[in-house]
């Protein structure tokens, strides 16, 4: 049955993918918003309990956060993992759009990295990250600046209207009421077994708009290949 209800989903999906023209919004809403996450389907009561996690951790209402990825379509949409159906190892992604928090990290990370000049190297989750090192050439003698690959990407993806909490420095705390992040991984854990992947987007606008690049890009992918996701 489980597997079954993947398939009828993973096929739904693919048909739509490929009749849509550029109204990628509706699928997204179709598909990520509108459909039961396919993770509580048999535990609607699991789904209520992460809402009151979220609440408790980061002030936010139900309104506020979506599940992504295979937890809640019931399969990756990344080709690299071949569209592998959800399973006991997956992730649950989980979206929160929400404005005032938003502003309140980016504005807490710039008082906490001294308005952006501190560099923070590694993060629970990079320990050991690249270093991309550059010149600048207008001072006297130039000078050499080294900035770390989660702290670079942080950057980019803040410019890109979100927030990556696998990228923030190990001190800085994301989480409200002063309760820990720690601790927020801990009891998704306890509570689904399960790891848990955020991202924290500053308005709606961003998060269509990064859902909706990522679809073009498969659309295109499953033009040229058009088996890919069988």
């Amino acid at each position: 049955m489980v597997n079954q209800e993947i398939t009828n989903r993973k096929n739904t999906f693919f048909k739509d993918l490929s009749s849509t023209r550029n109204d990628m919004e509706w699928l997204i809403h179709k598909h990520l918003i509108r459909t039961p996450a396919y993770i509580f389907l048999d535990n609607q009561d699991k789904e209520q309990k992460l809402a009151e996690i979220l609440k408790n951790y980061f002030n936010i209402n139900y309104k506020d956060f979506i599940i992504v990825g295979s937890a809640q379509l019931g399969f990756s949409l990344n080709p690299q993992k071949n569209y592998r159906d959800f399973n006991e190892s997956s992730d649950i992604d989980i979206a929160i759009i929400n404005q005032n928090l938003f502003i309140e990290l980016k504005q807490e990370l710039y008082n906490f990295t001294d308005g952006l000049n501190n560099c923070w190297k590694g993060t629970h989750f990079h320990s050991n990250p690249r270093e991309y090192t550059f010149l600048d050439n207008n001072s006297t003698p130039p000078k050499k600046y080294v900035i770390h690959e989660n702290q670079f990407k942080y950057y980019k993806y803040l410019s890109q209207g979100w927030f990556r909490a696998d990228f923030k420095p190990n001190e800085f705390e994301i989480c409200r009421n002063n309760k820990k992040f720690s601790d927020f991984n801990k009891e998704i854990k306890k509570v689904f077994s399960r790891k848990i992947g955020l991202a924290i987007y500053e308005n709606w606008f961003f998060f269509l708009d990064y859902q909706s690049r990522n679809l073009t890009k498969l659309k295109l992918k499953t033009e040229v290949e058009p088996n890919v996701a069988n």
